[in-house]
């Protein structure tokens, strides 16, 4: 038994001494850095999670997806999640409400505020949630979407938004553009774009 602890005190000692030779040190201080997730912290302080980012999957979010589920943006970690700027248009219709959508719609614009605090929602703002984190981006209509040829009409909110998803989509991107409504589903599976519904708590 005493050969088995010391044998663990050993490894531990030895992750310490890589650990330390791997982050390195500032003025003899360990750089921050939490072993178990990897969390460390960005030069402007915002934490950023070693579980990593893919910037290249895309989830694209109805205003439905947000009144529906307030807490929606942990179901997507590891991925960048993108609220288009009309959608928040659409949630200031909702948030003077005293109904649940009214108290979501609440909740949506104080957690989008409390990011922008931390940085450019433009750029992209990571949420994290334990050791799982989203990057969180609110974007304008890309002036390039009126160019395209399209069937669909674009004083239609939500034909903005699935042609900004299929811009996106169109630039390499694994896209999926996520809606509770089943008209705006077909119409946006009719232009070759990925389409998800979406339960509480599952994509």
């Amino acid at each position: 038994e005493n050969l088995s602890c010391y044998g663990v005190l050993a490894k531990v000692i030895d992750l310490v001494a890589m650990a330390r030779q791997t982050y390195g040190k500032k003025g003899g201080v360990p750089s921050r850095q939490y072993f178990f997730g990897e969390l460390n912290m960005s030069e402007n302080g915002q934490s950023r999670s070693a579980a990593k980012i893919n910037e290249k999957r895309i989830f694209v979010l109805d205003t439905n997806i947000l009144l529906h589920d307030s807490t929606c943006l942990n179901a997507f970690y590891g991925s960048v999640v993108v609220i288009p700027l009309v959608v928040l248009e659409e949630l200031d219709h909702f948030k003077s409400e005293k109904s649940e959508l009214g108290l979501n719609a609440r909740h949506v614009s104080r957690k989008l505020d409390e990011l922008r605090l931390k940085g450019s929602l433009e750029k992209g703002v990571l949420l994290q949630n334990g050791i799982e984190s989203v990057l969180v981006k609110v974007l304008a209509t890309f002036p390039e979407i009126f160019e395209k040829k399209t069937d669909l009409p674009l004083d239609v909110v939500d034909n903005k938004i699935i042609m900004m998803a299929k811009y996106l989509s169109d630039k390499g991107n694994n896209v999926t553009f996520v809606t509770k409504d089943i008209n705006v589903r077909i119409k946006a599976s009719a232009i070759g774009l990925d389409v998800e519904d979406y339960t509480k708590g599952i994509v």
